[in-house]
């Protein structure tokens, strides 16, 4: 009777382990933070650049005098400002972000030129907290170095101001391993409130083993051709980490195998 009992246990257990063992996107963060190891989390709240809270800078730097769009942020990134009237005059960085991921703009469909990343301050446009989006591309890729065993972020539009409205819009999301493979394209509704405030969602996504890594993520506004959209979504709370507990792959064989010994001593001992 008990070695009965154990093996009807085991395999009612099976169905658990694969859920748990899912790979792929994922609409809660709370499911990603229970895979990941040691996540670290951007937020793009950095007071090494003082971004004013009602403002939306574009991120330009003014070396030698020459004004040109910084396209791409991450750790070492260094902005030299000078006369950009959304940005005091100064000197920021290396450090604005933290280490692990390059926030980037990225040309979309029909887009010919490259325009700056756009940092949006606190209450800009009804936003709650600061974002960073690419101001003048429908697109921002998110690279990460190391690869990621997983990774989440907070999406948004911006909110309605006025007469001005920006949403709802949709976002696209496509994830690329470390060979340049797409891994899932996901597309997500962006809207906002009965007051306009733009509402968060949630978008992450885990390998299926341990082998496979996210190199970087394109986050792009849809329709990218026949609508005055001239920005991406906004991004925030970027979650990621080298490596996730559990391997799904791994938990799912596992739990076969056990389910198999013992079948296989059950049998054994009739």
């Amino acid at each position: 009777m008990r070695r009965a009992t154990y093996f009807f246990l085991a395999v009612a257990l099976l169905p658990w382990l694969a859920a748990e063992g899912k790979a792929g996107f994922i609409s809660s963060r709370s499911t990603l933070n229970a895979a990941l190891i040691n996540p670290v989390t951007e937020g793009f709240e950095s007071n090494l650049i003082p971004i004013p809270s009602n403002k939306g800078p574009f991120l330009l730097d003014t070396t030698a005098g020459v004004t040109t769009a910084v396209t791409q942020l991450n750790n070492s990134t260094v902005i030299h400002s000078q006369g950009n009237p959304n940005l005091p005059n100064g000197t920021y960085g290396p450090g604005l972000v933290l280490p692990g991921a390059t926030y980037s703009s990225k040309l979309a469909t029909g887009e010919t030129a490259l325009g700056p990343l756009q940092w949006d301050g606190t209450n800009y446009r009804q936003a709650t907290s600061r974002k960073l989006d690419a101001a003048q591309n429908k697109t921002i890729n998110i690279s990460f170095t190391p690869n990621a065993a997983g990774f989440g972020v907070d999406l948004a539009t911006f909110g309605n101001v006025g007469a001005t409205t920006f949403a709802p819009l949709q976002a696209q999301i496509t994830v690329y391993d470390q060979f340049n493979t797409v891994l899932g394209t996901e597309t997500v509704t962006l809207n906002v409130d009965s007051g306009g405030a733009p509402i968060t969602t949630f978008v992450g996504f885990l390998g299926s083993n341990a082998n496979q890594k996210i190199s970087s993520v394109d986050i792009t506004s849809l329709p990218t051709t026949g609508q005055n959209i001239e920005f991406s979504p906004l991004i925030d709370n970027v979650e990621y980490s080298t490596s996730a507990i559990p391997e799904p792959a791994s938990i799912l064989s596992a739990g076969v195998a056990i389910a198999g010994l013992l079948f296989y001593r059950l049998r054994k001992r009739k």
